[in-house]
């Protein structure tokens, strides 16, 4: 793929970012508030919470993001926006080391694979949030297209530099893990013993500090490891894994090859002729180029990273369409010489991969510009904050007063209060003491219709129901209700007997 071309996809793909600056408002995943928290708080020389009383330390997420932010964070002030263009800065950085993967791994359709990955309505809606999928895909494809040129040197010497990336990309997500993973058992399949071990070792420097820290203030190294492992803890442990597995499965192949690739204009419901022809074939696509793309040297290594990345997520029991950000290059890159493959194979002209990537763009238009569209509109929960909440709660509490919410960390970023996460107890009894030992004064709730919960939603990181809670406030001798938005569907409640 020429420069120029490069050049031309990307430029026209930072024009729609800018166009979809506001498809998410900053803190609306909860997320995204905490890494620009933890981003601050490395300005005093420490990680930690400071939204919450004491600003404890901040052990929930891992600190990669926030050291790349931390820079931002002492230039930016308040301002909120130089934190997404940080952000887009790096999806478009990302992309451009993924143009030279793409040549590679489908090289008669580089431009096609650049194209999809760039334009996919996942990317962007996703090119102004300030969340870390984005920082995993630059220094996954970074580090792969850095592999590519230096897979025949022996020196470790001059592998250093990409084992410390590699390590790092470890620090920025708990599945950037799947990258040094790759990268040590594809080394190790070459018999590279000594760049196989230094690849683990760097992710290990980067990692165990922070894991020990963890431990040592908390007694839980990672609370990634306790989420994963909690729907698994009892009798039948394998059955609900192998349900989670194939639950995953179905959802994350109908993400990418309808959601992303192939929305037709007629919706198709799951389990529909048109929805498994479309899955069905998309999924045969990926899996020859996976396969023609071959195992022989640096072609392993995204290979290896691909499908260790997809195995983590298969067995997490939470579903998200941006869990699948940093490899969604790749799946297309894949696809698309499989469909090259396979249209050979079957006597078609060359233009059968072009064709299909033509036809996924023409379907994607429509999704990018609904997007555009509400970016620009602001009208809705997801581009624009609870601004009457937020406002009176600037307005009519004091800087002192703690509050009891489910996102805390949002709370805290567009309000400047202190805010305890929700506690998911038995009932309003064990509510009410652990709100009156907490010391938080006020209950914030907000509509919980983009929470992110597993399936059966009664882990213990699950978040606690709206309505409950509401019914939970609903007594008069415990809770006062100070302000109400209908619009916002917003609630602030006092408690009463402090």
């Amino acid at each position: 793929m020429s420069a120029r071309r490069r050049l031309a996809l990307l430029c026209g793909a930072a024009f729609l970012y800018l166009l979809c600056r506001h498809a998410y408002y900053v803190g609306f995943f909860n997320d995204d508030a905490f890494y620009i928290i933890g981003a601050r708080s490395l300005l005093s020389g420490r990680y930690a919470e400071l939204n919450a009383p004491l600003a404890p330390p901040l052990v929930n997420y891992l600190p990669g993001f926030s050291l790349l932010l931390s820079p931002v964070a002492a230039l930016a002030g308040r301002a909120l926006w130089p934190y997404q263009a940080a952000s887009a800065a790096l999806l478009l950085a990302g992309l451009w080391w993924f143009s030279s993967l793409a040549s590679a791994l489908c090289p008669e359709d580089a431009w096609a694979a650049l194209a999809l990955a760039a334009f996919t309505p996942l990317a962007v809606s996703m090119s102004w949030t300030v969340l870390s999928d984005v920082p995993m895909l630059a220094a996954a494809m970074a580090a792969l297209a850095w592999a590519r040129r230096l897979w025949p040197e022996e020196r470790p010497s001059r592998w250093l530099g990409l084992a410390a990336l590699v390590g790092f990309a470890a620090l920025l997500r708990p599945t950037g893990a799947a990258l040094a993973l790759a990268f040590a058992l594809a080394l190790a399949c070459e018999r590279r013993w000594a760049l196989s071990a230094l690849s683990a070792s760097c992710a290990a420097a980067w990692l165990l500090p922070f894991l020990a820290r963890n431990y040592a203030l908390t007694g839980h190294a990672l609370l990634y490891v306790s989420e994963l492992a909690a729907p698994y803890a009892g009798h039948g442990r394998w059955s609900i894994l192998a349900g989670t597995v194939l639950l995953n499965l179905a959802y994350y192949l109908r993400l990418v090859f309808e959601t992303m690739l192939f929305r037709w204009p007629v919706a198709a419901a799951a389990g529909s002729p048109l929805t498994a022809a479309t899955v069905g074939l998309g999924s045969v696509a990926a899996a020859t180029g996976l396969s023609a793309a071959g195992w022989k040297g640096w072609a392993k290594l995204p290979a290896l990273f691909l499908v260790l990345f997809l195995a983590a997520h298969l067995a997490w029991s939470k579903q998200a369409a941006r869990y699948l950000l940093p490899v969604l290059p790749l799946a297309f890159a894949y696809f698309l010489r499989g469909v090259r493959v396979l249209g050979a194979r079957a006597g078609a002209s060359r233009a059968a991969a072009p064709a299909a990537a033509i036809l996924a763009l023409l379907l994607m238009l429509p999704t990018d510009l609904r997007v555009a569209e509400a970016s620009w509109r602001r009208d809705s929960s997801v581009t624009r904050p609870p601004e009457r909440t937020m406002a009176w709660v600037r307005g009519h509490t004091a800087p002192s007063d703690v509050f009891a919410v489910e996102l805390d960390g949002r709370f805290y970023l567009l309000t400047g209060r202190r805010a305890l996460h929700l506690r998911r107890l038995s009932g309003p009894r064990a509510f009410a003491r652990w709100l009156a030992s907490s010391g938080a004064r006020y209950v914030a709730v907000f509509p919980d219709d983009y929470a992110l919960a597993t399936k059966r939603g009664d882990a213990f990181d699950d978040p606690l129901p709206a309505a409950v809670l509401l019914s939970w406030l609903s007594d008069p001798a415990r809770y006062r209700l100070d302000f109400s938005d209908p619009a916002e569907r917003s609630a602030i409640y006092e408690r009463l007997g402090r």
